[in-house]
C-alpha cells in the first residue's frame, strides 16, 4: 500500500513540474512574441489626459511613413471559429467627449500645388462631407467645380429617427466585447491640416472610456492627399488602451450614391461595381491567380434598388455576392455614374508589382451592405424609377482579437476622379483592373452585344486623330477638334465600309429596276398561268434567267447589317466617352463669335443647344430613354432633312401599289427617328448627321453607275449575250450557291406539290 502511496505522489510531483516548465517557457515564448511583433505601451495615467495619450500611442504615423511601423494588421476572426470563452463586457462603455471637434480642408487654402482633389472633413464619424474634382467643372463655363460626393440620406434600422444623414466614410459603430456604441452621431476631435512636400494630412481620433473613465479603445484616422493624384489614403487604426485583451467589431461607411449628372438622354446611369478575385486560391496550377476580373459585378442602381421588397425593404447584403461562388475574394467597392467613379479599396504599397500581392479589402472588411432610403410618400413602395431614393454602403469587420498595447491597421484607400483608360494604366491601379470600370454599355444591354473590343478601338482612333496618341516634343499631331474629329472619323468609316454598302445599294437599285420593267410581262404570266401555280412560278424562273435577274439578289441588304455592330459600338462610345465632356466643336468658333454667350456646339456631351428656350430641362420618360426639351437644337432639324433627302435617293421606284404604300410609311417612320434623338449628345448627332450625308454622296455615285448600265443597255442585257451583260455571279462563288440553293429549293416545292396531286385522285377514284 506504502509503494503505491509513494509512486502517486511521485508522479503527481512530476506533472505538477512538467506543468510548472510548460508554462514557463509559454509564459516567455509569448513575452518574446509580444516584444518582436507588438509595440507595448505605458500604463495609461489615472486621470486621462487625451494629449498625452495620442502622444503615447503614435496611432496615427507622421506623413511618410510605413502604415504597417508599429502596428499589425487584423487577423479577422470568424464570430464561430472564437473558441476562448466569451469576454467579459465593459461596464459603461462610451465615447468620452471630444476636445477639439472641427471640420477640416484638405487641401489647405494655403496650398500651392496642383491637388486634383478637394476634401471638405466633418467630425461626426470623422466622415467626408463633399469631395470636388478640380480639373472637372459642373458647368462649361468652369465656374463651379465638379461636386462628386456628398452626404447621404440613409436607412438607419434600430434607431429613433431611422431615416438620417449619412457622411461618407464615416465611422459607423465599434462592438467590444458585445457591446455595440455608435460613432457617426459622435464627434472625433480633429488635429491642425499639415502640409509638406505636395502632400496635406489632417488626424481624427476618439477615445472610448468605461464607467470609471479608463480609457478602453483609441480610433485614429489619417487623411491624407497627394498633390497630382485622384487617390485618398484612410490611415485608421484601432489601438487597445485597456490593461486587458478585448474583442472587437468596426462597422463603417463606404461611399454610396455618387452625383447623379441630371437629365441626360439615356437617363440615370449610376451603377455599382465589385472588383474581385474569382478563387481564393493565391495561385493556380503555380502560377499567379488571374487579375481583378469585374465580369459580373455591373448592378445598375435602379436594379440594386428594385431588390428592396417590403419585407426587406431597407438594407441588403452585397457581398458576398449571391451570384459568384464563394470562393471569390473582394478587391475594391466602386460606384459610377456616367463619367466619374469613387472606388473604396485597401491601401495599396508604392512597391506594388504582382497581382498576387493585391491586398484584399475583404480581409479587412468581408461583408458590404447597401442602406436604402425609403419613398417619403410610401416608405414600402418599390419605386424602380424613384429620384427620392438614395444608396450608401456599409463596410463591416469580422470579430478580432486585441491584447493589451496592441494596434489594428484597418486602412483604406479612396479613387475618386474620371474613368480615363490614361489614368487605369498607370501603377497600381493598372494591377487593381481599375479599367474594367470603363464599359460602353447602353443601358441594361449586355456588354458583349455593344461590342466592347470595337468601341474601344473607335475611340483610339478617334483620340490618334484628334491628337492625343502620338505627341512630339510634347505636342500632340492631330487635328486638335473633337467635331472635326468626329467628321474624319465619319470618312474613314464610310471609304472602309464603301464596297459593303456600294455593292448593297447595287444591288437594291438594279433589282427595283429590273423587277419594274420586268412588271408587264410578269402580269401576262399571272393572267396566263392563274390556274397553274406550278407552271407560273416555272415561267417566272425562266423570265429571270432571260432577263439576267438574280433572285439572290434579293438578299443584296445584307451586307448592309454588317455596318451595325459599328454603329452600336459608335452609339455607346460617343455618348458614354469622357473625352467628350465639355469639349466644344470646330475649335470653338461659336463661342469665340458671341463672346462666350451662345452655347450652340460648345458641349459635345450635350444636345446642341442651338437656341436656349427653357431655364430647366423639361424631360420625358420613354421605355428606353428619356430625352429632355430645354432648347432649339439644331443638328436633329438638319438631321430630319437630310435623312428625307437619303430615302429619296436610295429607294427604287415602288414596283407595285402595296410596295409604293410601304415607302410612303418609311418616309413617316423616318422622321421619327431624329425626334427620338433630339436631346441626344451633339457629338453622336453629329456623327449622324455627317454619316448620313455622305451617305447621301454615295448614294448618288451608285446611281449614276446604274444609270450608266441602264443607257449602255448592260442592266437587263440576257446572261450569254454576245454584249457585255451585267456582271454575274462567280461560278462556284457565295451568290452562285445561294442562287443554286434557291432554285433547288423551288423545284422541291414544285416536285413535292406535283406528287400530291395525282394521290389525291387516285384516293379518289378508289372510294366511288
Amino acid at each position: 500500500m506504502r509503494f503505491w502511496i509513494t509512486i502517486l505522489l511521485a508522479i503527481g510531483i512530476g506533472l505538477l513540474v512538467a506543468v510548472s516548465v510548460f508554462k514557463g517557457q509559454r509564459d516567455q515564448l509569448q513575452k518574446v512574441a509580444q516584444q518582436e511583433t507588438v509595440p507595448r505601451v505605458e500604463e495609461p495615467p489615472t486621470v486621462v489626459d487625451k494629449e498625452q495619450l495620442v502622444a503615447s500611442l503614435e496611432v496615427a504615423p507622421k506623413v511618410g511613413t510605413s502604415t504597417t511601423e508599429g502596428k499589425r494588421s487584423v487577423q479577422a476572426l470568424s464570430p464561430t471559429s472564437v473558441s476562448s470563452p466569451p469576454l467579459e463586457s465593459i461596464e459603461g462603455l462610451r465615447v468620452l467627449p471630444a476636445e477639439n471637434p472641427q471640420r477640416r480642408i484638405l487641401p489647405p487654402d494655403r496650398a500651392q500645388e496642383d491637388f486634383k482633389l478637394k476634401v471638405h472633413l466633418v467630425h461626426p464619424g470623422a466622415g467626408i462631407k463633399t469631395i470636388e474634382l478640380m480639373d472637372y467643372f459642373k458647368h462649361v463655363d468652369g465656374a463651379e467645380p465638379y461636386l462628386l460626393l456628398k452626404p447621404l440620406e440613409a436607412w438607419v434600422p434600430g434607431r429613433e429617427s431611422p431615416v438620417m444623414l449619412v457622411y461618407p466614410y464615416a465611422a459607423r459603430a465599434i462592438t467590444i466585447n458585445g457591446t455595440r456604441v455608435d460613432l457617426h452621431t459622435q464627434s472625433w476631435s480633429a488635429g491642425p491640416v499639415e502640409l509638406s512636400n505636395g502632400i496635406a494630412s489632417v488626424v481624427y481620433h476618439v477615445l472610448l472610456v468605461d464607467s470609471e473613465d479608463d480609457p478602453i479603445v483609441q480610433i485614429s484616422r489619417r487623411y491624407i492627399l497627394e498633390s497630382g493624384r485622384n487617390n485618398l489614403t484612410i490611415e485608421q487604426t484601432v489601438a487597445n488602451r485597456s490593461g486587458d485583451s478585448i474583442r472587437v467589431r468596426l462597422e463603417q461607411y463606404a461611399q454610396g450614391d455618387v452625383i447623379n449628372d441630371g437629365p441626360t438622354y439615356m437617363g440615370d446611369q449610376r451603377k455599382f461595381i465589385t472588383g474581385y478575385f474569382p478563387t481564393s486560391d493565391r495561385e493556380l496550377d503555380g502560377v499567379f491567380r488571374h487579375r481583378v476580373s469585374t465580369t459580373e459585378a455591373f448592378l445598375y442602381r435602379r436594379d440594386l434598388i428594385g431588390r428592396f421588397k417590403s419585407n426587406d425593404p431597407y438594407r441588403g447584403q452585397i457581398w458576398p455576392s449571391a451570384t459568384l461562388n464563394r470562393g471569390a475574394r473582394l478587391v475594391w467597392l466602386a460606384s459610377e455614374n456616367r463619367y466619374f467613379t469613387v472606388v473604396t479599396h485597401p491601401r495599396i504599397v508604392p512597391d506594388l508589382t504582382q497581382t498576387s500581392q493585391v491586398p484584399e479589402l475583404e480581409n479587412l472588411f468581408p461583408r458590404a451592405f447597401a442602406f436604402v432610403k425609403p419613398d417619403p410618400a410610401d416608405p414600402k413602395t418599390k419605386g424602380l424609377k424613384d429620384l427620392h431614393r438614395s444608396v450608401a454602403f456599409g463596410l463591416e469587420t469580422d470579430e478580432f482579437e486585441l491584447a493589451s498595447g496592441e494596434i489594428a491597421d484597418l486602412s483604406l484607400g479612396v479613387y475618386a476622379g474620371p474613368m480615363r483608360k490614361e489614368i487605369f494604366d498607370e501603377h497600381p491601379f493598372s494591377i487593381l483592373n481599375f479599367d474594367g470600370l470603363i464599359r460602353y454599355s447602353l443601358g441594361g444591354m449586355c456588354t458583349f452585344c455593344t461590342f466592347q473590343w470595337l468601341a474601344k478601338g473607335l475611340l483610339w482612333f478617334l483620340k490618334l486623330i484628334e491628337g492625343q496618341i502620338v505627341q512630339i516634343g510634347g505636342m500632340g499631331i492631330g487635328v486638335h477638334d473633337w467635331g472635326v474629329a468626329i467628321i474624319i472619323l465619319v470618312g474613314v468609316v464610310r471609304l472602309i465600309l464603301h464596297p459593303i454598302t456600294k455593292k448593297a445599294q447595287v444591288n437594291m437599285m438594279k433589282m427595283g429596276r429590273q423587277m419594274s420593267a420586268l412588271q408587264p410581262d410578269m402580269e401576262k404570266l399571272k393572267k396566263r398561268y392563274k390556274d397553274d401555280q406550278k407552271k407560273l412560278n416555272q415561267e417566272m424562273m425562266k423570265l429571270y434567267r432571260e432577263k439576267g435577274v438574280n433572285p439572290a439578289n434579293m438578299l443584296g441588304c445584307l451586307p448592309m447589317f454588317l455596318q451595325m455592330p459599328i454603329w452600336i459600338a459608335l452609339y455607346a462610345m460617343l455618348y458614354l466617352a469622357i473625352e467628350l465632356r465639355h469639349e466644344p466643336a470646330f475649335y470653338g468658333c461659336f463661342q469665340w463669335i458671341s463672346g462666350g454667350r451662345w452655347p450652340f456646339l460648345a458641349d459635345l456631351s450635350t444636345a446642341d443647344n442651338f437656341i436656349r428656350v427653357f431655364a430647366e430641362p423639361v424631360q420625358i420618360s420613354l421605355p428606353f430613354i428619356q430625352p429632355n426639351f430645354q432648347s432649339i437644337n439644331l443638328l436633329p432639324i438638319l438631321m430630319a432633312v437630310v435623312f428625307y433627302f437619303q430615302q429619296k435617293f436610295t429607294t427604287p421606284p415602288a414596283a407595285n401599289e402595296q410596295q409604293a404604300q410601304q415607302q410612303k410609311i418609311m418616309k413617316f417612320m423616318i422622321l421619327l427617328f431624329p425626334v427620338f434623338l433630339y436631346s441626344a449628345p451633339s457629338g453622336l448627332t453629329l456623327y449622324i448627321l455627317a454619316s448620313t450625308a455622305a451617305g447621301i454622296v454615295d448614294s448618288y455615285l451608285v446611281r449614276k453607275h446604274v444609270k450608266e448600265q441602264e443607257q449602255r443597255g448592260e442592266l437587263f442585257a440576257p446572261v450569254g449575250s454576245g454584249g457585255k451583260g451585267p456582271r454575274q455571279r462567280k461560278p462556284g462563288g457565295f451568290m452562285d450557291r445561294l442562287a443554286k440553293v434557291m432554285e433547288q429549293k423551288q423545284k422541291q416545292i414544285e416536285q413535292l406539290q406535283g406528287d400530291k396531286r395525282p394521290k389525291s385522285r387516285n384516293r379518289k377514284k378508289g372510294q366511288r
